[in-house]
């Protein structure tokens, strides 16, 4: 019986984490663009991004596909999918990445994995 105050406060923690979590979701759903990148996500839960740049006049691009999901206030990615021009060091097929949410706006989408990294809604 001592533990049923605990066992409801958890449930209602993770009742809210869920919510919280879903409307992040949706509010992140849509495309998305840096210096180099145009990343979309789906409302699906499917990603495709493009990757593009220039190094000595040779172009560089990698093209990934995937899955994401908001998990605890994160962008969880899984990459499914790759290609490339002119690049070796590319993420691998089934790699998950965890970046955590730092801002979230009509406009600006701010992840943080240790780099802080901005996009801009397209």
């Amino acid at each position: 019986m001592k533990f049923t105050p605990i066992v409801f406060a958890l449930g209602l923690l993770l009742t809210g984490c869920s919510r919280h979590d879903a409307k992040l979701a949706d509010q992140v759903a849509g495309t998305w663009m840096s210096a180099h990148t145009v990343w979309t996500l789906s409302p699906d839960g499917s990603f495709h991004s493009h990757l593009a740049g220039t190094n000595a006049g040779i172009i560089k691009e990698a093209v990934y596909d995937g899955t994401w999901s908001v998990q605890d206030g994160f962008l969880v990615t899984t990459i499914t999918q790759r290609s490339s021009q002119n690049l070796t060091n590319l993420a691998s097929i089934g790699q998950v990445d965890h970046q955590k949410i730092v801002r979230l706006d009509s406009t600006r989408l701010v992840l943080s994995d240790g780099l802080t990294n901005t996009y801009t809604r397209k």
